[in-house]
């Protein structure tokens, strides 16, 4: 404590907070007064999953885990615009959730949580895909070939992500090394089946 009466704590801890007192007193008297003393900490704050995928019509779970004293109340924004509680969007602004029933394409982007107290804010950013299950534009279909002729087995599909294109075939044969096989296969980049030479032999298709 400084001569003018003002207390001085250096390198404060939580500990140090609480309800001070100063008295004055001279011979006329005495006068107190109280002053209460805060700890608090700016937040820090974690994104649990800074990129997510999600299925269309699913349930998307947004969080950022924060700390800080006074706990931290968490705003969420997508772009400049913030986000407030609504049917489908579900805020929690203590424990720094954001939930998004039956998302849509439109939901994707880019999303912002901000937690601020009296100390200050931290802020982290998460990105949202919006991911479609694969569909058939073109479906395999059944072929009648020559036996020694060349055909193609077509096969397009759409999804996001994009889908991988396996073939299989009924009897769990491998399709593309069997080496007493005079067909030559290949597999084409739109998911095409091509078969040189064709044997008897029969397919089907698997999506990842």
């Amino acid at each position: 404590m400084t001569s003018e009466g003002t207390l001085i704590i250096k390198n404060a801890v939580p500990k140090d907070s609480g309800i001070y007192g100063c008295l004055a007193s001279n011979s006329a008297g005495t006068d107190k007064q109280t002053s209460m003393l805060r700890y608090i900490e700016a937040p820090k704050l974690i994104v649990a999953q800074s990129e997510l995928l999600v299925a269309l019509g699913d349930t998307t779970v947004m969080e950022c885990q924060t700390s800080g004293v006074p706990p931290p109340h968490v705003k969420w924004f997508k772009g400049d615009l913030e986000l407030r509680p609504s049917t489908f969007l579900i805020i929690d602004p203590l424990l720094g959730l954001l939930k998004i029933q039956e998302t849509q394409d439109l939901d994707a982007g880019d999303y912002t949580c901000v937690a601020i107290n009296d100390a200050g804010r931290a802020t982290g950013k998460i990105t949202l895909d919006v991911g479609s299950p694969p569909v058939f534009i073109q479906e395999p279909a059944d072929v009648s070939m020559e036996i020694g002729s060349n055909v193609t087995l077509p096969c397009y599909v759409e999804g996001y992500p994009e889908p991988k294109i396996k073939w299989r075939r009924l009897d769990n044969m491998p399709v593309f090394s069997r080496p007493f096989s005079v067909s030559s296969i290949s597999q084409l980049r739109t998911g095409a089946l091509f078969i040189s030479s064709t044997l008897k032999e029969i397919y089907f298709i698997q999506i990842c």
